[in-house]
């Protein structure tokens, strides 16, 4: 359960940092 919760927080994390790089970009 554990496990599965970190994996969820890193995904989430990842997409944040996509989201703020895309917007660096631009």
């Amino acid at each position: 359960m554990k496990g599965e919760f970190m994996n969820t927080e890193l995904e989430f994390l990842r997409k944040m940092i996509e989201l703020s790089l895309k917007r660096k970009k631009r």
